[in-house]
């Protein structure tokens, strides 16, 4: 899996979060369903050019 993202922005500082969550539908054992945060990330892109 990919993600790829494009950005134009005048702040020098700037940070960019993504979360991938696995949701299971409900069931028996969990009846309002069940999320499963399989990954997450942050880019710090403040001195991506220094």
């Amino acid at each position: 899996m990919s993600r790829d993202s494009q950005a134009s922005e005048q702040d020098v500082h700037t940070d960019f979060t993504a979360k991938l969550i696995d949701v299971y539908p409900s069931s028996v054992d969990y009846p309002e369903s069940y999320t499963l945060n399989l990954t997450d990330g942050i880019l710090r892109v403040k001195f991506r050019d220094s």
